[in-house]
């Protein structure tokens, strides 16, 4: 990790339920840093879910609301941040969190993100741009999710190109990802082997392979910021 955790951040980026909450909370509790989480932020200054907050105030409040979240975190330390899925809108957006520490890109493959949201219907109406689909059936939600979200991915590769690390979740539990995700930043992205076997990760920019797996996505918990060391103040 080429930036003090005792003085920087991580920043976990990627696409809409790619398990960036899940396995920020879990790395935070390992790393003993805590944790924020941006659309948690948000529900709870705003004491509704951001499907209610598009609903009732429309898609530009809601910006208004991400943009007073990134100027919190420019005051916090040692802690684990994931962004939402659209909190970074273009490139030019990038220098307002990438001075906060390591940015990781979570590049959890699409069939298992679409798998995920379509076990967890609740899930897939709390995404704005998603909940259109949850009371369609479940073959008419496949189809448009298998078009919607790799189209997504394509519109917002520019952005995920420029983080510093490049995470693609290779274990069916959070607790092993967790570790892997643990040692991509101690080792700066380079390919541990462990028997002979390389883990499957790289920075953006080498040309190291990556393997891709399944990823657990667990639901969130009450907290917005964990301080999981008693003496980090957020």
């Amino acid at each position: 990790m080429n930036k003090n955790k005792e003085e920087k951040n991580v920043i976990l980026v990627g696409m809409t339920g790619s398990g960036k909450t899940a396995l920020g909370r879990s790395l935070a509790l390992k790393l003993g840093m805590g944790f924020f989480d941006f659309d948690e932020w948000i529900c709870r200054r705003a004491r509704k879910s951001i499907a209610q907050i598009f609903q009732q105030e429309g898609e530009e409040k809601f910006r208004q609301r991400e943009n007073d979240a990134m100027m919190f975190v420019q005051n916090i330390r040692n802690h684990v941040i994931a962004l939402g899925g659209g909190t970074i809108r273009g490139v030019l957006d990038w220098p307002k969190i990438s001075h906060l520490g390591c940015t990781i890109w979570i590049n959890t493959n699409v069939g298992q993100v679409i798998g995920h949201l379509l076990k967890h219907e609740l899930g897939l109406k709390q995404r704005p741009l998603l909940a259109d689909l949850a009371d369609l059936p479940l073959a008419d939600k496949k189809k448009l999710l298998n078009e919607r979200l790799p189209a997504l991915r394509e519109q917002r590769q520019a952005i995920y190109n420029l983080a510093d690390l490049e995470f693609v979740p290779t274990e069916r539990s959070i607790r092993l990802n967790t570790m892997q995700l643990e040692a991509l930043l101690m080792t700066g992205g380079e390919v541990i082997k462990e028997g002979g076997a390389e883990t499957g990760f790289a920075p953006l920019s080498s040309s190291v392979p990556t393997v891709k797996a399944q990823s657990v996505v667990v639901p969130t918990g009450e907290d917005l910021l964990i301080n999981t060391d008693n003496s980090s103040e957020s």
